[in-house]
């Protein structure tokens, strides 16, 4: 007793895209601008090995809302992208994988890059200046606009904000800073060195009376200047009698016990 053949029996199978996952990598987070970032996407199914977990495909890269560029995914399942036309300040990158027919679509995380400037201190070198100068109010700026900062390096002098008073004669360093921020770095300080020299030496002599009788007294005042500022001038006062000629000019006797060698022709008349 035999069997005739069975009725064949067919099944639909559904094969579903294998689930993806694609990540995201920057080769910085801060650059300067106008200097080439580069991100790199890759694309991976769970549970696949490559080739076979390897997708093709397109990933397209978004700044925030605004799409970049779409960039084919190579045959290890990657694709980079790479710029210079970032703008100024802080970017939230993000890769979006548009699946294919074994593959479905995914997104990467963001990838967060700041793009800074370069800036640089304009700080004129600095005039000389005499010894008894006025205060003397320090000026630079930064390419940023930023706010500079001043600090004394050296030399006989105080710095109180942008503002310097001199003390003494000599060399005074000043240094110029800017220290950035989120957008700009820190510029390259710039450093200007202040010649001050020494004030010049007027002594000014004067007499009690512009004329005398010979063996009465007389008293010469000779005024040396400090050189300004705070500090008053200095008087020398030497009392003494007029003792006899010399010449047209009289001799001078201080009060005291021994001879002072005053030439009275430095004397007013």
């Amino acid at each position: 007793m035999g069997f005739s053949a069975a009725p064949p029996v067919q099944r639909t199978v559904g094969v579903n895209k294998a689930s993806t996952g694609t990540a995201l990598v920057a080769s910085a987070v801060r650059a300067n601008v106008n200097v080439n970032v580069t991100f790199t996407a890759s694309v991976r199914a769970s549970g696949l090995p490559v080739p076979a977990g390897a997708p093709t495909g397109t990933i397209t890269y978004f700044d925030g809302g605004t799409q970049l560029a779409p960039v084919a995914v190579n045959g290890a399942g990657m694709a980079a992208y790479s710029t210079t036309s970032l703008a100024l300040g802080t970017h939230s990158i993000t890769a979006m994988f548009s699946g294919d027919a074994n593959f479905a679509a995914s997104a990467s995380s963001s990838a967060m890059v700041t793009v800074v400037a370069s800036q640089t201190i304009a700080f004129a070198p600095l005039t000389p200046v005499v010894y008894g100068a006025p205060p003397i109010s320090l000026s630079a700026t930064a390419s940023s606009g930023l706010a500079v900062s001043f600090s004394l390096v050296s030399g006989p002098a105080t710095l109180v904000g942008s503002t310097l008073t001199i003390l003494a004669a000599g060399v005074v360093v000043i240094q110029a800073d800017q220290a950035g921020n989120l957008t700009y770095p820190a510029a390259p300080s710039v450093r200007r060195a202040l010649t001050v020299d020494r004030a010049p030496s007027v002594v000014t002599l004067t007499t009690s009376a512009a004329s005398v009788i010979l063996g009465s007294s007389v008293t010469l005042t000779a005024t040396v200047p400090s050189g300004g500022g705070a500090h008053a001038d200095r008087d020398c006062e030497l009392p003494g009698r007029v003792q006899g000629n010399w010449g047209s000019w009289p001799e001078w006797r201080s009060g005291g016990e021994s001879d002072r060698g005053v030439d009275a022709r430095s004397a007013p008349g």
